[in-house]
């Protein structure tokens, strides 16, 4: 008999494109991994208004951050550590409670191409910006 600790291959069915998935677990997925994903996030390839909001980007002075509060936002996850604390909390609740912040910055903010401009490095192939 299969034993409960058995990891299993589970494939999807093949999509329009022909493409299907496996997942090597107990048990299959709960969800679509790639449920709120766009096609922006799926490569690293700029498009044409990336490259432009790239420019329009690095003229600010929280580049690669386009205004202040995601900024903040962005100091706050990357500096406070992995691990979240009381004060780490209360800094949170500072920055979303600030007279200034505005919830519209951060809706739809595409928080992977800020990450990403981030993790680039002077030797990085292709990290040349357009202007």
């Amino acid at each position: 008999p299969p034993s409960d600790d058995l990891i299993q291959a589970f494939t999807s069915p093949r999509n329009v494109f022909g493409l299907s998935r496996t997942y090597y677990r107990k048990e299959l997925p709960s969800h679509d991994p790639e449920d709120f994903l766009i096609l922006d996030d799926l490569n690293n390839i700029p498009s044409p208004s990336t490259k432009a909001s790239i420019s329009d980007l690095a003229r600010s002075p929280y580049f690669p951050y386009p205004n202040k509060n995601l900024f903040a936002l962005g100091k706050w996850f990357w500096c406070s550590g992995v691990q979240k604390s009381q004060k780490s909390f209360k800094e949170l609740i500072d920055i979303i409670g600030a007279d200034d912040f505005r919830p519209d910055n951060v809706r739809n903010t595409r928080w992977g191409a800020v990450n990403q401009i981030l993790g680039q490095n002077d030797f990085d192939k292709g990290n040349k910006q357009q202007e």
